[in-house]
């Protein structure tokens, strides 16, 4: 037998039974008039003013009906806005506004890096501004009232905080450099659930009730969107999380009166709430594994430092970062030097670094080993900064002329915990060619016949730490241009900085080909020294003066050597002058 649904001028054909199921779930509105041959005839007729219907009706329609008929006092939405309302009052008292912002904000360094998770929830009862606090609060008190009658005390209250649970969440991960803080996530929530709830039983909702629900307040979360967009400072992402929480909470939600619901929203309930426990313990335990980072490129180290950290200058003289929490700082620099780096005279020079900011500094760890093939230090150390325990975590690497330098000092309570957060870091770092070797290479591949090319190359790859490259490049730069002393010179001196073997036949052969050029002269005595000959250093200095007397370099080398400067022959001269009577 075939039943026919008139309602809202749209005819609809079924069988009895399908009918009798709808009537029974609650998609048939009482409102609609039916018409079948065995109780109508050929009329339509009002659906309520059957016995049939009244037989047929959930008892859990009429509940729901008589719910969002209620006028009765919303017991959970007059405590959330209570709540709020006490914690603004709260705030007005001397210095309590600061204390509530810094303790209770959702602020991810908070979060993440000192595991207080609790603020993903807290945030959302603060307020700062009389006028923020009056728009939130008239936002809850009205979806929030319209939503309990629809949904039940429970399944708002659900929505509500898993609104500014999501909301919170989305706001640290997008905006992770800024504060946040209002109930608008918590709001947004409770109006998206509302336009879903209307849009879900839209055909069930008595007449009178469905001003309050789907697209009858789409427009005001629509307009309330657009606001914050165009307003600066407003947190979006915060308004958009608590968004998609509300909406997807309510679309597993039904309403309580509905009672076969009932074992189901209580499952939904737990489900949620157990999540949001997982979450809250994941984000605590792993926290530092979560902080985002960048990357950092500066004369061929490569690293990271975290995204939202600020820059400033550390007490040790270097730019840095500093954590929002002021409980960590971290510095990633590289300096070059006139002689190569040794790894062992530059780590005491740090600790003596440290030494001259901080106090009372212990030296914990220090080991020696190689990074990526270059020598290198790792150490631990403990001082007092400001009166209060530090601990430090630093690696130096040496690279030729390069002293790559990473370390991170840290409150001590914290510094168990910003461990992760170092080893994430020193897995980022990475050691490459300086972009000064890079532009050589790729000017002396483009210039194959300029001796000049060939120097800078040479120079670029001594102090890149590269010796044996550098004097390939210094040789060829001399085929190129064998009568200057210039590129001879630069493999003196790259001999001298490295020590390398062939360093004696080097000096004689450039002291045949440039007896009279005083630099090549102190660059030859440079290479002696550092093979242990000085006496023999001291002779090609002397007779260097002799041959250019005066010269200033030769001079001061002279004197570094500890001899004395002989007379130059202008000044003998003046002494064989006779004296005037």
């Amino acid at each position: 037998m075939l039943v026919e649904l008139k309602h809202e001028g749209r005819i609809r054909r079924l069988t009895y039974e399908a009918f009798e199921q709808e009537v029974r779930d609650g998609l048939v509105p009482p409102d609609a008039e039916i018409r079948f041959d065995a109780a109508t005839g050929d009329q339509f007729v009002p659906l309520r003013s059957l016995e049939l219907y009244r037989e047929l009706v959930d008892s859990d329609q009429a509940r729901f009906s008589r719910a969002l008929a209620r006028r009765s006092l919303p017991w959970i939405t007059a405590l959330l806005v209570g709540v709020q309302l006490r914690i603004y009052l709260w705030t007005a008292l001397p210095n309590a506004d600061a204390w509530f912002l810094e303790r209770l904000a959702n602020w991810a360094p908070a979060v993440l890096e000192q595991g207080q998770v609790y603020r993903l929830l807290s945030y959302g009862f603060l307020h700062l501004g009389l006028t923020h606090l009056a728009f939130n609060l008239l936002f809850l008190a009205y979806a929030g009232w319209s939503l309990e009658r629809a949904m039940g005390r429970r399944n708002l209250l659900l929505i509500y905080l898993a609104s500014v649970f999501c909301g919170g969440l989305l706001s640290m991960a997008m905006s992770p450099d800024r504060p946040s803080l209002g109930a608008s996530g918590g709001d947004f929530g409770l109006i998206a659930a509302a336009v879903i709830f209307g849009w879900k039983y839209g055909e069930i909702i008595p007449v009178s009730a469905r001003k309050y629900y789907g697209w009858a307040i789409l427009a005001y979360l629509v307009a309330a969107l657009f606001s914050g967009i165009r307003s600066p400072g407003v947190d979006n992402w915060g308004h958009l999380g608590g968004l998609l929480g509300g909406a997807l909470t309510i679309t597993l939600l039904h309403p309580q009166a509905l009672s076969r619901y009932r074992a189901h929203n209580r499952l939904v309930r737990r489900a949620c709430t157990g999540l949001a426990v997982l979450v809250c313990a994941g984000m605590a335990l792993l926290g530092p594994h979560l902080v985002p980072l960048q990357p950092w490129h500066y004369r061929g180290l490569t690293a990271a430092r975290p995204a939202y950290w600020v820059e400033g200058w550390t007490f040790t003289g270097d730019l840095g970062s500093f954590s929002p929490t002021r409980q960590s700082t971290l510095v990633i620099d590289t300096t070059v030097h006139v002689e190569p780096v040794d790894i062992e005279r530059a780590t005491d020079r740090f600790i003596e670094q440290v030494d001259a900011g901080g106090k009372q500094v212990e030296l914990l760890e220090r080991s020696a080993a190689r990074f990526e093939g270059w020598p290198a230090v790792s150490l631990r150390a403990s001082f007092d900064l400001s009166g209060e325990p530090h601990v430090l975590d630093a690696l130096l690497v040496a690279r030729g002329h390069y002293l790559h330098r990473i370390h991170l000092h840290t409150a001590e309570p914290w510094a168990e915990r910003y461990q992760t957060l170092w080893r994430r870091i020193l897995d980022r770092v990475d050691i490459e060619d300086p972009l000064e070797l890079a532009q050589a290479k790729r000017k002396a591949g483009q210039q194959l016949t300029s001796w000049k090319a060939q120097a800078d190359l040479a120079e670029a790859l001594g102090r890149a730490g590269h010796p044996q490259e550098a004097r390939d490049a210094w040789r060829k730069a001399g085929d190129l241009n064998a009568d200057d002393p210039r590129p001879v010179i630069g493999l003196l001196e790259l001999l001298a900085h490295y020590h390398l073997d062939d360093g004696s036949q080097t000096v004689a052969l450039a002291l045949l080909l440039h007896p009279d050029n005083p630099d090549l002269r102190v660059a030859a005595a440079k290479v002696l020294d550092a093979l242990d000959r000085g006496p023999e250093a001291a002779e090609v200095l002397l007779e260097g003066w002799s041959r250019a007397p005066g010269h200033a370099e030769l001079r001061k080398a002279l004197l570094l050597h500890g001899l004395e400067i002989p007379p130059t022959p202008a000044a003998d001269a003046m002494s064989l002058e006779p004296t005037l009577p």
